[in-house]
Parts: C-alpha cells; structure tokens; sequence
C-alpha cells in the first residue's frame, strides 16, 4: 500500500506542475479545459493514494468521498476539453455541456 500511495503522489506532483505550465501560459479554451481536467484527474488520485495510507477504514472512507468528488466531474470535463479541441461551438453542443454540468452539480 505503500508503493501505491507513493506512485499516487508521484502522479500528483506530475500533474500539479503540468497545471501550473497550462496556467502560466496565454489564456485560451484549450487551457482551461485541460486545467479544469488535470484538476479532477488530480483530486481524484489525491484521494485514492491518501484513503490507501490508512489502515483505519473511517479515515480511509473520508479520503475516499474525495475521491468520488474528483470522479463526479471527469466526464464533464473531458467532454469540455474535447469540445476545445475540436473547436466546436455549435450550440447544441454548448447546451449539451451547460446539461452535463447540471447533472454533475445535483
């Protein structure tokens, strides 16, 4: 369990310094749907690594709500970032997005 919280923090670290590079940059659509997408897959694996730390299962279960919180938002913003990349703005598209924001939030 060691290694694996070890290797978690490891990918948090990668992917806090990937967002810090995608931050300081110019701002654009891309951006910060890759910023918005690094920070869900980052909580999510911040969450999952910690709850592994712990061999007390309330402690762990506290890290693991973290975790789903990091997860209720992946789809949405993978969907947000492959919009950015393909540089689609029709809005249907754009309404389907504002819907799966909706959904996650309730």
């Amino acid at each position: 369990m060691v290694f694996l919280s070890f290797l978690s923090f490891f990918i948090i670290l990668n992917n806090l310094l990937l967002l810090a590079f995608t931050l300081l940059e110019k701002k654009s659509d891309l951006k910060k749907a890759y910023a918005f997408l690094l920070s869900s897959l980052t909580l999510w694996i911040l969450g999952f690594g910690t709850s592994a730390l712990f061999p007390d299962e309330t402690k762990a279960l506290i890290w693991l709500r973290c975790t789903w919180t990091g997860l209720i938002f992946l789809p949405v913003f993978f969907l947000y970032f492959v919009l950015a990349v393909t540089m689609d703005h029709r809005k249907i598209h754009l309404r389907l997005n504002q819907l799966g924001y909706l959904i996650t939030i309730t």
